[in-house]
């Protein structure tokens, strides 16, 4: 139940660190790559928040409050038969003990390995007050006469497992109440509930272990030692008035712990099981502390049979909670890796054309000019120009020229049809193409036909222009692979042919040729 509540608050800080990355892209990589992008509203609590971990929601508390209902119920029925004697029943207590450790000690585990991860004071005091909890059950389990040796173990009296009980149920409110106390203003994972200190989590998670256990290990001596001096809790199976006096103020430390709970806000998620725990452990001291007169009668049956069907019940619901927990963290993986997919792609291609941008440009050319090199093939590079692109902008205005360079880009991205062939956004109102294993003839018949594609789009151009329609002048630089030409040199010659296209009066392609033998280097011009 903890750990995947704290899994939950892991997860919501994650999410919620990515959150302000992430907002300013996240309509633009939507636009994109529709469905791939998660809303940046995921990170939110319940209650709106975009801080801390999960609210309790109103579920939660009807559940708490059915839980609360339930326990009271049950021991209503148990009161008016409460001091009847039963038989006792042979390894009734040390399963119930067992069953009671078993689930203790697996939540303190959790515990410190979720505090590993979140460094919160409070969690901390809880996983140590749960170990607490278990040493104190497995001493009690040691030392009842006739468990393991007839007067006990480690040097036991008739008192020992009685104060043992008092401790083991003692710590968990206790531990609870110091939590509530650490608990920041935002929640489990705010950072006033940081402790600073250059001691990792490890090491911090093993002082701690050592400490409890050394305190319990001299609590262990002076209760063995002290014992007979002690006030007697149990007096021929009967509990003393001294006895009953412990459990009113353990159940008076209950109590205040599930006001503090209750009361400190925000109640999270965590406070939420945490106040049902403290409702079954209350009510399991009422029953076995209070009500009960003596061992082994109705109230005393009650209390333990109650303690762990209640221990059952929190562990069911931890190891479902827990399967919930681990389907959200792996789909919150999924949903980070489809959006980092998303932002590379926002980040390598044109926002308004979805074309490759340049830097794209520059990756594939290199790429595939050690393609061509390697196996000495020819390579095309083809730059385009919209012709008279800022009369039509002062024409119609910018708006209009978005959606032209928009339609231009898909019939530029239609005649590349080979896998290997990119169409890419060069810059402002230019574009380009890269044709691996293009010769001059296949690269002049690619290019011409894009413009004359968009020649056939009949897009009306502005007052002033050389073309009554919207037109693209093209220049195509070939590089032979056998030779060892700079790219920059290809890019260049491919930028000189667009130029003398333009210079010859728009609409029309103009190519090069280039090789280089030995330090020479020739253009053979084409139209």
């Amino acid at each position: 139940m903890v750990a995947s509540l704290l899994s939950t608050d892991s997860k919501r800080e994650m999410q919620l660190s990515l959150l302000d990355i992430y907002r300013d892209t996240d309509a633009q990589v939507a636009s994109l790559r529709p469905g791939l992008a998660p809303t940046v509203d995921s990170g939110r609590s319940q209650n709106g928040d975009n801080q801390g971990p999960p609210r309790q929601g109103p579920g939660d508390i009807r559940l708490t409050q059915v839980g609360a209902f339930l326990s009271l119920a049950f021991v209503l029925a148990v009161v008016p038969f409460a001091t009847s004697r039963l038989p006792q029943f042979v390894g009734f207590e040390p399963a119930y003990e067992g069953w009671s450790i078993l689930c203790e000690a697996m939540m303190s585990v959790l515990l410190f390995s979720q505090f590993s991860i979140v460094k919160s004071r409070g969690l901390l005091t809880l996983a140590c007050g749960c170990l607490v909890t278990a040493l104190a059950a497995v001493a009690r389990l040691l030392t009842v006469p006739g468990d393991f040796a007839p007067g006990g173990l480690l040097g036991a009296g008739p008192q020992s497992p009685v104060w043992f009980f008092m401790i083991w149920t003692a710590s968990f409110p206790v531990s609870v109440l110091v939590y509530s106390l650490f608990k920041g203003p935002q929640g489990l994972v705010s950072r006033p509930n940081v402790a600073p200190t250059r001691i990792n989590g490890g090491a911090r998670i093993g002082l701690s272990v050592a400490a409890v256990m050394a305190g319990m290990i001299c609590i262990f001596a002076v209760i063995g030692v002290l014992a007979p001096h002690l006030p007697p809790l149990l007096d021929q199976g009967a509990f003393t008035p001294f006895a009953k006096i412990c459990a009113t103020g353990i159940v008076a430390i209950a109590l205040a712990s599930l006001v503090v709970v209750w009361r400190r806000a925000p109640r999270t998620l965590l406070d939420g099981w945490l106040v049902m725990g403290l409702v079954m452990w209350l009510f399991d001291i009422v029953l076995s502390g209070l009500l009960s007169h003596a061992q082994y009668d109705l109230a005393w049956y009650a209390g333990r049979a109650y303690g762990a069907v209640s221990a059952g019940l929190l562990l069911i619901m931890l190891s479902l909670e827990s399967a919930n927990q681990y389907r959200q963290v792996f789909e919150m993986h999924n949903d980070l890796l489809n959006f980092n997919e998303a932002l590379q792609h926002l980040s390598l291609h044109d926002a308004l054309t979805a074309l490759p941008n340049r830097r794209y440009f520059d990756d594939h050319l290199n790429e595939q000019s050690a393609v061509m090199r390697r196996h000495r093939r020819s390579m095309a590079i083809v730059i385009f120009d919209v012709d008279d692109f800022k009369t039509f902008n002062d024409h119609f205005g910018h708006q209009a020229g978005d959606n032209c360079l928009s339609h231009i880009a898909q019939i530029l991205k239609a005649c590349c049809r080979r896998p290997a062939d990119l169409a890419a956004r060069y810059g402002g109102e230019e574009f380009a193409f890269i044709l691996p294993e293009t010769d001059l003839a296949s690269a002049m018949r690619v290019a011409e036909s894009a413009r004359e594609a968009i020649e056939r789009l009949q897009i009306r151009q502005g007052e002033g222009a050389a073309w009554p329609h919207v037109t693209i002048s093209g220049g195509v630089a070939v590089y032979d692979g056998r030779g060892d030409l700079p790219l920059h040199a290809v890019i260049a010659s491919a930028d000189e042919a667009l130029f003398q296209a333009k210079s010859r009066g728009r609409n029309r392609i103009i190519s090069q040729k280039l090789e280089r033998s030995g330090h020479e280097l020739s253009r053979h011009r084409a139209a």
